[in-house]
């Protein structure tokens, strides 16, 4: 009896084991939920949407600075017009026969160009010299390009531009004026990468040695009640941007327009209406 109940012992192990092996050699599995047919499908499935809406900010260029002293730097034209010399100063005279001040608060060193000839807007007019203290903010070619699109129509300016800026080791972020809207380069005939820079006059208020190292912070432009969408919600350049827009229970990509950014949002110029819901991440983050 006892020898009987070893046999089966062993049968049915030999057949657990057999029952095993089967499985293994055939991918004997439990039944699982279908798949999606498509990964973006799957990826749609569990994407969080942003609503396209209305904001205003800023456009602002960030660039880390150092604080000089004794600066030389260019004043440009603020305008196309005819360069005109007073006794002591410097203004580009409009075809209205309205006259926009140069160089107003900085030392004039060199005159660039003669009295009397015709200039454009940006155009580095004399060689001159800021008394104090600046912060000092190399560009690249990047920065330039977007600077050369916030200082079109300057003639609307009667003051320098604004800007704020922040010493390490100092006090707080303050305000202070751009000592030129165009950068300046050690050239006065040429600014190119790596050549030029941008400076604000820091205030006296604000306690600092040369060689301090801090950041300079530039408002290109105001976007005040525009579409936007937070920038990793789109994909691609201001050519050829790219969405993906919620249109019911379907997915469609959309080319769309850019305008500025700010860093963490971007404006949405043609392509899109207030209130669609755009996937997040961008379409080129589901490839």
């Amino acid at each position: 009896m006892a020898a009987r109940s070893v046999d089966s012992a062993r049968a049915l192990g030999s057949a657990v084991a057999a029952m095993l092996l089967g499985c293994l050699l055939s991918a004997c599995i439990a039944p699982s939920a279908p798949p999606y047919a498509d990964d973006a499908e799957a990826s749609e499935a569990t994407l969080m949407t942003e609503t396209v809406e209305r904001r205003t900010f800023d456009t602002v260029l960030s660039l880390p600075a150092t604080v000089v002293s004794g600066m030389t730097f260019q004043v440009t034209a603020p305008a196309s017009g005819s360069f005109v010399e007073h006794d002591d100063t410097l203004a580009v005279r409009l075809g209205s026969g309205r006259e926009l001040p140069v160089g107003a608060r900085a030392r004039i060193e060199r005159l660039l160009v003669e009295p009397g000839a015709e200039v454009v807007a940006g155009l580095p007019l004399a060689e001159a010299v800021h008394d104090g203290f600046a912060l000092r903010a190399p560009v690249t070619g990047e920065d330039l390009l977007r600077l050369a699109a916030s200082t079109e129509g300057l003639a609307d300016l009667d003051v320098p531009g604004r800007a704020e800026g922040e010493v390490l080791g100092s006090s707080g972020p303050f305000a202070c004026d751009l000592v030129d809207p165009v950068p300046s380069s050690a050239d006065p005939a040429l600014v190119q990468e790596g050549d030029s820079f941008l400076a604000c006059a820091i205030p006296a208020s604000v306690r600092v040695l040369t060689g301090m190292t801090g950041q300079l912070v530039v408002t290109l432009a105001t976007h005040e009640d525009v579409l936007s969408l937070p920038l990793e919600a789109v994909a691609g350049t201001i050519d050829r941007a790219r969405v993906s827009v919620r249109e019911g229970d379907e997915i469609v990509e959309r080319e769309v327009t850019l305008g500025g950014s700010n860093g963490y949002v971007v404006e949405i110029v043609d392509g899109l209406r207030e209130g669609d819901e755009v996937l997040v991440p961008s379409p080129s983050l589901l490839e």
